[in-house]
Formats: structure tokens, C-alpha cells, sequence
């Protein structure tokens, strides 16, 4: 095989949507003579037999897709249902606790130093870096960044 274009290990890499995956090919490869070759089927879309198998399994890939999006939306909805919290990790000063949101005082209080150093008139980069010299945690990462400050204002304002 003496080829030119995109090598994949596996189709999903590339895409989980039918529609992409042709794009892709026939507007963009093919025009520039270009293939695709996914080494986990032995496809080749220089060949028609490779274009074949690659529509199926673009097709057998978004339907997998679309059901794990299905089932995903159903267990949330039947937990929500049941009164459990079910949708994902909570956000700084939560916490999910027997299936239940709850307060985390000591997260509330640093909501409470960023509200008050915003109010302050503190640009978001000095209020993270106030909050790293104070030794203040962040929910994920080990130092707080601009950004991260900016999502517990953006939740604090939009209540």
C-alpha cells in the first residue's frame, strides 16, 4: 500500500458521526488525492471495497455512539427520579454525599474570599494568586488559575 493522507488506529479516533467521516473523505481527501487507511479494520479508502466498509462502520460507530448517549440520559433520568443528585462532579463548594448535593463549608468560605476580593475590585489572575499564597485548594489541579476563579464567580452571579 502506497498511500498519502490520514493513518488512524481505529475509526473512532477520527469520528463518531457517519456524516464527518464521509466529509472527510469524499470533500476533503479524495479531492486532494489523499486516502484515509484505519489499521484496526484494514481499511483503505483508496479502494471501493475500502469505501464500502467504512460507510458500514462510520454507521455501526455513530449508532454506538448515539446508544451510550441513550442509556447515559436514561440512568441519569431514572437516578434524578429516584431524588439522587446524577450529574457529574459537583461544583466547587458541593458536594455529592449519598446521592445528595451538599454544602462544603470550608470550599463555601473561599467562595466567599473570591466574592469579597471580586467586590473589591481584584483583577480574577490576583484573586488566584491571593488564593495560592493563602494555600487555598482548588477542586481539581494543585493551584488555582484566572480561570477557575472566573467559573465559581460566573456560578456565584448566575443563582
Amino acid at each position: 500500500m502506497d498511500a498519502d493522507g490520514i493513518i488512524a488506529i481505529k475509526l473512532d479516533r477520527i469520528a463518531r458521526n457517519c456524516r464527518d467521516v464521509l466529509t472527510l473523505v469524499e470533500d476533503i481527501l479524495q479531492p486532494n488525492n489523499k486516502v484515509l487507511v484505519l489499521l484496526d479494520l484494514n481499511v483503505d479508502t483508496s479502494t471501493s471495497m475500502g469505501k464500502m466498509v467504512l460507510t458500514m462502520m462510520a454507521a455501526v460507530a455513530e449508532l454506538e455512539r448515539s446508544q451510550i448517549s441513550e442509556r447515559t440520559q436514561g440512568g441519569r433520568q431514572a437516578k434524578a427520579e429516584k431524588g439522587g443528585y446524577a450529574y457529574g462532579s459537583p461544583a466547587f463548594g458541593m458536594a455529592a454525599i449519598a446521592g445528595e448535593l451538599v454544602v462544603k463549608s470550608d470550599e463555601a468560605a473561599v467562595i466567599e474570599v473570591i466574592r469579597r476580593h471580586h467586590k473589591s475590585g481584584k483583577s480574577l489572575r490576583k484573586i488566584a494568586s491571593y488564593l495560592n499564597q493563602e494555600g487555598y485548594q482548588p477542586k481539581r489541579g494543585d493551584r488555582w488559575q484566572h480561570t477557575s476563579v472566573k467559573c465559581v464567580l460566573d456560578r456565584l452571579y448566575s443563582r
